[in-house]
């Protein structure tokens, strides 16, 4: 009578078994060249979280802009006040 299980060890590795066993072992030789590196002086590794406070390449800080009425637009509340005589005739033709 065949078993209901096969034995999964004698199966072929599926793709995401190869990519994690490529991972873990990346891994392994990253922290062994890491280890490799301090021992000469070379790098301080220290523990904890690493946060750089530079800001990003191409960062902006957005200003915020002098809130105006909502009932209508800097062009219009000048025209009504009329600051500007020509513009004032132009907008209210």
């Amino acid at each position: 009578m065949k078993p209901l299980h096969p034995d999964l060890s004698k199966q072929r590795p599926s793709t995401a078994q190869r990519k994690r066993e490529h991972a873990i072992q990346t891994n392994r030789l990253f922290l062994l060249a890491l280890a490799r590196a301090a021992r000469r002086g070379l790098e301080h590794a220290t523990f904890g979280t690493f946060v750089d406070p530079t800001p990003p390449i191409g960062a902006k800080r957005y200003q915020p802009e002098m809130v105006l009425s909502g009932c209508g637009s800097p062009a219009e509340m000048c025209t009504r006040a009329h600051v500007h005589a020509i513009g004032s005739r132009a907008l209210m033709k």
